[in-house]
């Protein structure tokens, strides 16, 4: 790298820095080119030279996030196909909500951009991730080959949007959010995995079908709201 490049690359981490301490400390509302410039003691010129738009920022925050993430997933080097799988999801639940204060007003910011076309990238190397394990499952005979794997993936990727949007909008608790992954995780694998697994997997989904039922009431439509610690039916048998 050219000293040159090596400058625009020690801004654009200035840049990303100085959103990150903006939305952490003051909410998606602090967020702006103009505070971020400020932050950074850098001009709006040279943002928009080295992102384009802050919809570009809030992108790359994400792609730094994912950066991290696959750092500590390849740190963990899990030595199955399903703790692989298992680690993908149960890392990510616990980097958004560890950090709550940046992800919930960062996760609204991106629900606001105008175009979605920035996320594809985004949600390719998410989708890529969990691909490459359940290929590498099914060469382990662990789960059946009856669906193809890219779409096994973005099934699962999607499940856990759905739960990190409610986790994000405030509709669920960290508690909900955390059983809501690890069941529609369990439930869709236990639908293509082969025996013994199956039968482990299908124990499971008992154990959490019970844990659901006490986080939500649907009766009334009432969810767990309340930053309880994780229930004990979720530490039982074999995680999925």
């Amino acid at each position: 790298m050219g000293l040159r490049e090596a400058g625009k690359s020690r801004r654009r981490r200035r840049i990303l820095r100085a959103a990150r301490r903006l939305i952490e400390s003051g909410g998606a509302e602090s967020f702006s080119i103009k505070a971020v410039a400020e932050s950074a003691e850098l001009s709006v010129a040279t943002l928009y030279n080295l992102f384009g738009s802050k919809e570009a920022i809030l992108i790359a925050l994400l792609v730094e996030s994912i950066q991290s993430f696959e750092e500590r997933l390849d740190a963990l080097a899990p030595a199955t196909p399903i703790g692989r799988i298992t680690a993908i999801s149960d890392l990510a639940v616990g980097e958004f909500t560890s950090a709550e204060r940046f992800y919930r007003p960062l996760l609204s910011l991106v629900e606001q951009m105008g175009s979605r076309a920035r996320l594809l990238g985004v949600i390719r190397r998410c989708v890529d991730l969990g691909e490459v394990s359940i290929r590498w499952a099914i060469e382990t005979g662990d789960l059946l080959a009856v669906v193809e794997p890219r779409v096994l993936s973005h099934q699962i990727f999607m499940a856990f949007v759905h739960s990190l949007r409610m986790w994000s909008s405030g509709l669920a608790s960290a508690r909900l959010f955390e059983a809501q992954v690890l069941h529609f995780r369990t439930l869709m694998l236990a639908a293509v995995a082969s025996e013994p697994l199956r039968e482990q997997l299908h124990r499971r989904l008992e154990e959490l079908n019970a844990s659901m039922l006490e986080l939500v009431d649907f009766g009334t439509g009432s969810f767990d709201l309340q930053p309880r610690g994780a229930p004990h039916t979720l530490e039982k048998g074999a995680r999925a």
